[in-house]
């Protein structure tokens, strides 16, 4: 690749050659106005359009012209050539949501490092809201927070170029991930939030070789969330006609929820909002609101003989050991949560060993989780698209989502930003 990039400044004559071949050679008619762009901007959707017929060819798909595979990588390789875009020197920056200090937030430029051999250059095409991970993150509580800071790993992409050393992907792949590196003193956590990333490709993870529908991006956008919830299920392990309680209706436990009705058990949530309450039961969800004087009461009814699990997403202690009260015997407690509050977030464990319960914890996803969610998302088993109540345009919505995550209001649950001009509704 940098030889390629070097050969630029050596080869000035190759302009007037493809244009002479473009003009005595009918078949490259359709290509010429790529040979007309006058800048980086002029160049993007010719530069697109062969990328996409590249892929086509690659993948044994029809694609829309008739010319070989090595003429195609050819033409792909001078316009990058000549557009400055793949040329060594070249400042590639992105906008990026950063955290500068605890409960702020702010858009920057940020300017990526050049890419290495082992490297990808990915746009992003949508990102989503990560809303306890970030939300922990921008309170500067999270296990590892440093400010200033780029959050979240919601992020879906575009392989727009891909090193010497990458085995696992092509130009134009469509990827999930949020590997990058800038040259300013911001720290990636996990860094979701950019337009436009330069990373190893070992941090990335395969969706497709074709450009998804807007329904999928932005479903599969929520991929890392809803794989939490996956794997927490099959840890608790619920069998059908097993009554579960939720703690935390938000989209972790929206999504377990699911889950375990998929496996013919009887989930209730457990939440404080009611305005959440009322979107959730319009839904079909079976969700009450624990602070209400009679919700113990409700709950007894719901499950005489206590509940087989109480699976906790929410992190406050005084409300797990009351539910842990409303528990059978030798159930299961699945603790999920984020317990970052070291002096409110004890349980009662001394009720927990009278009950002699079996206590689980999970953190992060696994590669099975992952699979398992990504067939179920792409069939419509989960249902993610319903719990999506903001759609947003990147980066000119950013700040407007982030306002969201900060004060909770209005109400907002998936919070879903499409950067990629062609998602994006006006």
């Amino acid at each position: 690749m940098g030889g390629l990039r070097n050969a630029r400044d050596t080869l000035p004559c190759l302009p007037v050659v493809l244009l002479t071949l473009v003009q005595d050679a009918p078949i490259l008619t359709p290509y010429a106005a790529v040979f007309g762009f006058g800048s980086d901007e002029d160049a993007k959707p010719a530069l697109a359009l062969i990328r996409e017929v590249v892929s086509a060819k690659s993948t044994k798909r029809e694609g829309p012209a008739p010319l070989p595979l090595r003429w195609l990588r050819f033409l792909q390789m001078l316009i990058e050539l000549f557009s400055g875009r793949s040329n060594e020197g070249e400042v590639m920056k992105t906008q990026a949501v950063v955290f500068p200090e605890a409960d702020r937030f702010e858009l920057r430029e940020l300017q990526l490092e050049p890419p290495g051999t082992g490297d990808m250059v990915v746009r992003t095409l949508v990102t989503a809201i990560s809303p306890g991970t970030e939300r922990w993150t921008l309170r500067g509580k999270h296990i590892g927070t440093q400010f200033p800071c780029v959050p979240g790993y919601h992020r879906i992409g575009i392989v727009e170029e891909c090193g010497s050393d990458v085995t696992n992907f092509r130009t134009g792949d469509i990827v999930y991930g949020s590997v990058n590196r800038w040259k300013e003193e911001v720290i990636s956590m996990w860094g979701a939030h950019v337009g436009l990333s330069v990373g190893n490709f070992g941090g990335y993870k395969f969706v497709a070789s074709t450009m998804p529908t807007r329904f999928e991006l932005e479903t599969l956008s929520l991929e890392v969330v809803a794989a939490v919830g996956n794997r927490g299920i099959r840890f608790c392990d619920p069998k059908p006609t097993q009554k579960m309680l939720i703690i935390g209706a938000g989209i972790i436990g929206l999504c377990a929820a699911q889950l375990a009705a998929l496996r013919g058990a009887a989930p209730v949530l457990l939440d404080v909002d009611d305005e959440r309450i009322d979107f959730l039961k319009q839904r079909g969800y079976s969700v009450f609101n624990g602070s209400a004087p009679s919700a113990d009461d409700t709950l007894r009814e719901l499950a005489p003989a206590g509940f087989d699990i109480v699976y906790d997403t929410a992190g406050h202690a005084a409300t797990t050991d009351r539910m842990v009260q409303l528990m059978r015997r030798q159930g299961t407690l699945l603790l999920q949560a984020q317990y970052f509050d070291k002096e409110r977030c004890a349980i009662d464990l001394d009720q927990t060993k009278m009950k002699e319960l079996t206590v689980k914890f999970t953190c992060g996803t696994g590669d099975i989780d992952w699979e398992e969610t990504t067939t179920r998302i792409r069939s419509r088993m989960l249902k993610i698209d319903p719990l999506i109540t903001h759609r947003l345009n990147a980066p000119e919505q950013l700040l407007e989502g982030y306002e969201l995550l900060h004060t909770g209001r209005p109400f907002n649950l998936g919070i879903v930003f499409r950067w990629d001009d062609n998602l994006k509704v006006v």
